[in-house]
């Protein structure tokens, strides 16, 4: 046969070199390409069936790579020069959403990476290698970082210790119970978890028999007005004996000063 019509042998063409016949047909590529038998997406003269394996048709669609760019059908979104879908397939990048653009371009393009990792954090959460203990999508590492408050120093959000944690919030002021003063109960001068006769003494004794200073001034400070007098000893009397008012918080329970004054609370062994 002589598919090309120039008076030589399909054969002699190809045993000459002076056609090619890459699919082994004994027929000239440019022949099988002419009338059809072949593609040629790029035109570079060579049937597109020849161009299989990762350097010129990674995906394995039978579309050469260098086409998928031409027409849209893939994209090299990081201008490696490989197609998205190979360089996903091949390990070179990470598509841990799986919407098969790779996680780098994902990135680019806005999606979030607080901690520079290369891994969006909508997967690291979703995976496992994150915390996000409010469920605002946001790493509670990058949280920090950026001074979120985490008063005791354990590494979680004070507000998640708070929600569902192992801390409390006496006052409702938002930070753990732990960073703030200790905790007493107000009235308790000998810490023995509930108001007496006691305190009483304990308090006028401190007041006027030059005693040791009890470990809670707070507690001493019945009416919580900053100071302490015997005006807290006539308190606590009128609360024990006469129905008066109760002692201001926290009471009865452990809490802590709700009102802000020069006097401290260095321990209260009642109270955790």
């Amino acid at each position: 046969s002589d598919s090309n019509s120039n008076g030589i042998p399909d054969e002699c063409d190809i045993l000459t070199g002076a056609s090619q016949d890459c699919n082994l047909n004994n027929i000239p590529d440019s022949c099988d390409i002419s009338d059809g038998t072949e593609f040629d997406c790029d035109l570079d003269g060579v049937p597109d069936s020849c161009k299989a394996g990762p350097f010129f048709d990674c995906n394995n669609n039978g579309i050469p790579d260098d086409c998928d760019f031409v027409n849209g059908t893939s994209f090299d979104c990081n201008n490696n020069g490989f197609l998205d879908d190979c360089d996903i397939l091949n390990g070179i990048s990470l598509d841990c959403d799986l919407n098969l653009i790779p996680d780098e371009c994902d990135i680019d393009a806005g999606a979030v990476d607080c901690n520079n990792n290369g891994f969006l954090d909508d997967c690291e959460i979703d995976q496992g290698f994150a915390v996000d203990c409010d469920g605002d999508g946001v790493l509670d590492s990058c949280q920090l970082d950026a001074g979120a408050p985490d008063c005791n120093g354990n590494g979680t959000l004070d507000s998640c210790d708070l929600n569902s944690g192992p801390s409390s919030d006496s006052n409702s002021n938002g930070i753990p119970d732990e960073c703030e003063d200790t905790l007493f109960i107000r009235g308790d001068v000998n810490a023995s978890q509930g108001v007496e006769l006691s305190d009483v003494t304990i308090s006028l004794d401190y007041l006027f028999n030059d005693s040791p200073t009890p470990s809670c001034i707070d507690s001493v400070d019945a009416n919580d007005d900053g100071t302490i007098n015997v005006a807290d000893a006539v308190y606590l009397l009128t609360y024990l004996f006469i129905s008066g008012q109760i002692p201001s918080n926290p009471f009865p329970d452990c809490g802590i000063d709700p009102t802000f004054d020069a006097l401290d609370c260095v321990s209260f062994g009642a109270c955790p």
